[in-house]
């Protein structure tokens, strides 16, 4: 992992704050496509997100960068938010990393998600992200759709990653399609 950094704190209920800890993934990402395609920001390995709440108290004495702001956000509204920018404040506690583990699976992970799928409003699956050609469909594996769950954690993340079904693009229209390079001719 290259970066984890904290990207906001929020007023939760229950007199608690919330932090989310944004970490650059890049397990699942990599090899010589990678390499030749850097400049390609779709071969980037992105932000990932989680969450976390906890005691002001406690998490001002365990990261004591936050001490000033959550100051600033004792008493305020449910959903108070500071944002901060992109490595402005380290995700570290006591010297070790925070960061966010990823976890997929082929049934809901998380309450919520066994919550939605039991009310009949599916939450919490995988989808292809903005800018794919399949940007919003559900992404699966052996037709099933695949969970994904992210957990702050301290130190070295573990991820658990679905090898997902692939998608066929429908060449039905273009079997007459020459590849560049070739000529359709005999030669």
């Amino acid at each position: 992992m290259k970066k984890s950094f904290i990207s906001r704190l929020r007023v939760v209920n229950g007199g608690k704050l919330e932090i989310e800890v944004s970490a650059q993934i890049t397990a699942g990402r990599g090899g010589v496509a990678s390499l030749l395609n850097a400049s390609d920001d779709r071969f980037k390995a992105r932000f990932r997100k989680g969450w976390v709440s906890g005691e002001p108290s406690d998490l001002a004495a365990n990261i004591p960068a936050l001490a000033a702001d959550i100051k600033k956000l004792d008493g305020q509204a449910v959903n108070t938010e500071i944002t901060y920018d992109e490595g402005e404040i380290l995700a570290e506690m006591g010297g070790q990393v925070l960061t966010v583990q990823i976890t997929e699976g082929l049934t809901p992970i998380t309450k919520y998600q066994i919550d939605m799928l039991a009310a009949g409003t599916p939450r919490g699956m995988k989808v292809y992200p903005e800018g794919h050609v399949h940007a919003g469909s559900v992404i699966t594996k052996d037709g099933n759709p695949v969970y994904s769950a992210s957990t702050v954690v301290l130190g070295t993340a573990t991820h658990t990653f679905i090898e997902h079904d692939r998608i066929v693009a429908d060449v039905s229209e273009t079997e007459d399609a020459v590849p560049v390079g070739l000529s359709s001719a005999s030669e």
